[in-house]
């Protein structure tokens, strides 16, 4: 049950990143419909669920349909660039940037003194 579980850990890893841009704009209506959206989704099925079932596995599904409802509806009620979700413009993502791809910050840092 656990390893399943997982699962639904891994899918709200994969949602939209343009999420903590619209926080960090204080731009939180959109963000609040979402929320509400998911909340919905999720009573609904898990209710539905557990009544059909009547087993501890209605609340692993419906976890598991929440967190795939919540990463459908996060790319499709929040807009935008969906690559870097906004965070490539950040001070420090040049840095994480650098480390995944094994590149020299320093010699960046020079080409762009220039």
């Amino acid at each position: 049950m656990l390893e399943v579980m997982s699962a639904a850990l891994l899918l709200s890893g994969l949602s939209n990143l343009n999420a903590i841009a619209l926080q960090k704009d204080l731009s939180f209506r959109r963000l609040f419909r979402l929320q509400q959206a998911v909340a919905v989704t999720d009573l609904v099925v898990t209710v539905s669920l557990a009544i059909w079932l009547r087993d501890v596995w209605a609340l692993v599904l419906g976890q598991i349909i929440k967190s795939v409802v919540a990463l459908i509806l996060s790319y499709v009620l929040i807009p935008g660039n969906h690559g870097s979700g906004g965070m490539a413009r950040s001070p420090g993502a040049a840095g994480l940037w650098s480390i995944h791809h094994g590149c020299d910050c320093r010699r960046v840092r020079d080409d762009r003194d220039r």
